[in-house]
């Protein structure tokens, strides 16, 4: 389910991307470009988080985040 969404945020903005190459608007496109890789980031943080989880268990997960947070 998690892969459909990723999936779904690639898909439409490289539709935006290629709609706007027709219009000739490199900004928006440099725009586009960037918040895809800040999206795409964030998804690889969050199934990292997701797969820890999976495999430490909640409780442990939450102990070991609990711990080693930075102040």
């Amino acid at each position: 389910m998690k892969r459909n969404k990723k999936i779904f945020i690639s898909t439409s903005s490289i539709a935006a991307q290629e709609l706007i190459r027709k219009v000739y608007d490199q900004v928006t496109i440099d725009l586009l470009t960037r918040i895809n890789e800040m999206e795409e980031n964030h998804i690889n943080w969050a199934e990292m988080q997701y797969y820890q989880i999976e495999q430490m268990g909640l409780e442990n997960y939450l102990i070991f985040k609990t711990k080693n947070q930075v102040t």
